[in-house]
């Protein structure tokens, strides 16, 4: 795992083209071992793959496996140092479940947020008005629940 300023660096692609499911859930799974689950990377892969539905089809894959990391390097910050964890027996990390659904939440907000951001690209791109307006309301979406969670986090405190 590379890390650069307190952040991993975003997995290489192979091209992008010829990345199956299992290719993308296998590098992932390397980045993230010590820190996450393999049924919670590839759910997540999979939720990713599920929200780009509708991109080019020669994006997907790298838009996915983009999605999915940011989605998973949040998940695993969420569980790392200073978050309220303890490792399980398996060496997996686990977290009480008020901080864990928080941090999905979070985390999911944000993926919309991005999956937003991606889908306005990928249309201003193509030319396709309809999927860039709906980026901009994914993002839209996305901050209005972020702002949502970090109401409940002040009354949290």
């Amino acid at each position: 795992m590379t890390v650069t300023s307190n952040h991993r660096t975003p997995p290489e692609h192979s091209g992008g083209h010829d990345s199956s499911f299992a290719d993308m859930v296998e590098r992932l799974f390397r980045r993230f071992d010590t820190q996450l689950s393999l049924p919670t990377i590839v759910a997540v892969v999979r939720e990713s793959r599920e929200q780009l539905r509708g991109s080019p089809l020669g994006a997907l894959p790298e838009l996915t496996e983009r999605l999915a990391f940011e989605r998973l390097e949040r998940l695993a910050d969420a569980t790392g140092p200073g978050a309220d964890s303890a490792m399980t027996p398996s060496g997996r990390i686990a977290v009480k479940e008020d901080r864990r659904m928080s941090a999905l939440d979070k985390a999911k907000n944000k993926l919309e947020e991005v999956t937003g951001k991606a889908k306005e690209t990928v249309g201003e791109h193509t030319g396709d008005r309809d999927l860039a307006n709906e980026g901009r309301a994914d993002q839209t979406k996305g901050d209005l629940k972020q702002a949502g969670e970090k109401v409940k986090d002040a009354f949290k405190d």
